[in-house]
């Protein structure tokens, strides 16, 4: 432990850093083309929809994997 309390990694030892990604710009895209169709057409709002599931399982499969390389004595 360091000395503020904080856990520290032991010397050595790499810090997971994700990769840089556009994916979180586009889930806000994708929702705010979702609430614009609220108001405006119900394609509009079904497209925003669709890409909005879509990018987040993209993401969630993304982090999952980034996940699944960590060592396996690794606790987050």
């Amino acid at each position: 432990m360091s000395i503020d309390g904080q856990r520290t990694p032991p010397v050595g030892e790499e810090l997971h850093v994700p990769a840089p990604s556009v994916i979180p710009a586009l889930v806000a895209l994708a929702l705010m083309i979702f609430l614009l169709g609220l108001t405006k057409s119900a394609f509009v709002t079904a497209f925003g929809a669709i890409l909005l599931v879509a990018l987040v399982a993209r993401w969630i499969a993304d982090v999952r994997r980034d996940h699944a390389e960590l060592p396996a004595h690794h606790d987050a």
